[in-house]
């Protein structure tokens, strides 16, 4: 199993907040731009955390008289058949409607499973929830939508934005019901640990927290301290 595989399978244990907070603790660079808004949302059923490596597409399904021609989706997910990373695809909508654009529906969701696709990820609308529950495909998107009047993707040039996030080819991505999280290739190696370490602290501040023999001053003198103690040690993982 590769290091990265191997990386995600652990992620699979955390949930989002833990894994921003983590990021935060490390003091991981560009962490204020790491996180997708409230706008991309799990669409799906899922409890378990969606971890993979995003691979990118710009989509049209918005444009009146727009072509129709999903090569480039043909040939990103065959490039996924030989390989056991699990990826996430990532689709920008580009169309001249943006909030008509329609893009991932059941019929999509199911040959991507088959191509070994974990998730997808998306700006634009999706379609048949239903029917992408039962195949148990996370789906992150803006919202809902019934139908497309085109369908033209594309492989693009370079990053895209998702969400007020910019999305790089290979991108470490981490969401559940809670949002969207870019984990950057700096924060790999610590944030397992970093991870663990953050459950940790938030044990202990709620622990002490909980307590009504303790006034709200000295909660907070504790929540600083217990946190100063934990950010020196998540600091120390940072790209040893």
């Amino acid at each position: 199993m590769s290091v990265v595989c191997s990386l995600i399978d652990q992620l699979h244990e955390f949930e989002s907040p833990l894994v921003a907070e983590a990021m935060d603790a490390m003091d991981c660079p560009g962490i204020g731009e790491c996180y997708m808004s409230r706008n991309i949302r799990q669409m799906t059923a899922q409890s378990q955390p969606m971890v993979g490596i995003a691979m990118l597409l710009e989509t049209d399904t918005s444009s009146r008289g727009g072509e129709r021609d999903n090569m480039a989706l043909m040939e990103l997910m065959e490039s996924m058949g030989d390989n056991p990373t699990p990826y996430a695809i990532v689709m920008k909508a580009i169309g001249a409607r943006p909030e008509h654009e329609c893009i991932v529906g059941d019929g999509m969701v199911k040959i991507a499973a088959a191509a070994g696709c974990i998730g997808f990820v998306t700006d634009g609308g999706i379609r048949d929830l239903e029917g992408i529950d039962r195949e148990g495909m996370p789906v992150f998107a803006a919202g809902a939508a019934t139908a497309h009047s085109s369908f033209m993707i594309r492989r693009p040039q370079g990053p895209i934005e998702i969400g007020g996030a910019q999305v790089n080819e290979g991108d470490l991505l981490h969401g559940d019901i809670n949002g969207l999280q870019i984990i950057p290739k700096a924060c790999h190696q610590g944030i397992v640990e970093a991870c663990i370490l953050s459950r940790e602290f938030e044990t202990r501040a709620h622990v002490f927290g909980r307590r009504s023999d303790k006034t709200c001053r000295q909660k907070r003198q504790n929540t600083q301290k217990l946190y100063a103690d934990h950010q020196a040690r998540c600091r120390k993982l940072l790209a040893k």
